[in-house]
């Protein structure tokens, strides 16, 4: 056997008792730095309402997530957020159910 096999077995061994040792703690012991609910980042995303305003130019659409234009608690705020222009539709859905709700586009 060549020292550089030798080296290989010594070094994966290492790493399997390594990774033995710290599950062993992790599921004996839990994380061994505290977790609470208070330690969320300052810049942390606000959580996503139940209603999701979708807003496009008629000519010519993002596609998907790319034409989100927020999300409110009522489909009335939805609409009422912001101004269709005669060349945009906007259409509400559901996130809860993942229904398309209603479609409003300027006449």
């Amino acid at each position: 056997m060549n020292y550089l096999t030798l080296f290989t077995l010594i070094f994966y061994g290492v790493i399997v008792v390594g990774i033995s040792i710290s599950t062993f703690i992790l599921l004996r012991y839990g994380p061994l730095l505290p977790i609470s609910a208070g330690d969320k980042k300052e810049n942390s995303a606000p959580a996503m309402k139940k209603y999701a305003l979708f807003v496009c130019h008629l000519y010519k659409t993002n596609g998907g997530w790319m034409d989100f234009a927020g999300s409110f608690n009522s489909v009335e705020e939805a609409f009422e957020s912001r101004v269709i222009t005669e060349d945009e539709a906007a259409h509400v859905v559901d996130l809860h159910t993942g229904e398309f709700i209603r479609l409003q586009e300027k006449e």
